[in-house]
């Protein structure tokens, strides 16, 4: 068995050299990293596993929508240059790449991937804290809960581009296991661990980059990189759209927030009032299928009297049903909320 690799101190970790060129009218960007990576296992491997996070799709989601997306271009070896196998798996959420010699554990490899990638226009109100809102109650409804996408944090709004996760990441190995599966989380998806970056990031001209890192240098070309900006695609001058003029003042950053919070609190009431309610059982009448103290969301809509429209999510009490009933005495009663009722089970109808 050949093992390669040079021996490494206990302390290092991988490390990513990344080349980013983004073409901000595009929607769209190109990259080259190398990454040198340790193996921090127990036994000699020639198998290194990346994930492609702006790939993960949902269940509902088809793969011609408009999702962010990155392919793999090519894959070399860092010391020679010479080109390494490389399959998709998971459906293309994992860069699976094989290297032409066993790595040693304590040693390392480097490894260099040339790819390019693509991110949405979303809407604004996608963004908003309403949306989310709307989202978690609506997953709460259908007892399911929200997942985080792909294009939650790959994407351009309002000017502004967001690239969370926009190059191949190497996946977290658990002693000589890799962890390969992506599944969409209620959470951060992300799922890596400590490296070194140096990235350098090239855009077009008046595109400002900030990242969490630390700014080390600043080159300014005479010219933008993208010929977007100079040229159509039939290679003729193009002509400079006049200036729009804007209908009004911009909105600031806290009239933003407080028109969203202003929506959101509306929306609020307005489900808790007619839709659907949190509730907490007062009493202990339906041991033990419920019992005292146990959290439910009560469902104000689906009762419907009489005849109602055959889009709406509405019909009849039915036997076995279980309901919540106002106390008349309480002063609940009159604002139709839920401090203070009782939860039957129906029996007869």
């Amino acid at each position: 068995m050949l093992l390669c690799g040079i021996t490494l101190n206990a302390q290092e970790r991988h490390s990513y050299k990344i080349d980013l060129k983004i073409d901000f009218d595009k929607l769209t960007y190109t990259g080259v990293e190398r990454i040198r990576w340790i193996n921090q296992g127990e036994k000699p491997t020639s198998l290194v596993y990346f994930h492609l996070y702006p790939n993960l799709k949902t269940g509902d989601q088809q793969l011609d929508s408009d999702e962010p997306r990155i392919d793999i271009l090519e894959v070399r070896a860092g010391a020679d240059d010479t080109p390494l196998f490389s399959s998709l798996d998971d459906q293309g959420t994992t860069l699976r790449i094989n290297l032409h010699e066993s790595v040693a554990p304590e040693a390392s490899t480097e490894i260099v991937i040339k790819f390019k990638g693509s991110v949405p226009e979303i809407d604004r109100d996608e963004t908003s804290l309403t949306t989310h809102v709307v989202k978690q109650v609506s997953a709460a409804l259908r007892s399911d809960r929200e997942t985080r996408r792909a294009r939650d944090i790959n994407f351009m709004c309002r000017g502004v581009m967001l690239l969370g996760a926009a190059y191949p990441v190497l996946a977290v190995r658990d002693g000589d296991d890799w962890r390969r599966k992506v599944e969409p989380s209620v959470g951060d998806f992300v799922f890596n661990e400590a490296a070194d970056y140096e990235v350098n990031v090239a855009t077009n001209a008046g595109v400002e980059v900030f990242t969490s890192g630390t700014e080390t240098e600043t080159k300014t070309e005479t010219q933008p990189f993208s010929l977007s900006r100079i040229f159509n695609r039939n290679g003729k001058s193009k002509t400079p759209e006049p200036p729009v003029k804007p209908k009004g003042p911009p909105k600031t950053v806290w009239r933003e927030y407080f028109e969203s919070a202003v929506v959101t609190v509306v929306m609020a009431l307005f489900g808790m009032t007619f839709i659907v309610q949190a509730v907490k059982v007062p009493t202990g009448s339906m041991q033990n299928t419920i019992t005292i103290g146990d959290h439910l969301l009560v469902n104000k809509f689906i009762f419907a009297p009489g005849d109602s429209a055959p889009f709406l999510p509405q019909r009849e009490i039915r036997r076995g049903d279980i309901s919540f009933i106002l106390d008349p005495e309480s002063d609940d009663f009159a604002f139709r909320q839920c401090s203070h009722c009782y939860n039957p089970r129906i029996v007869g109808v």
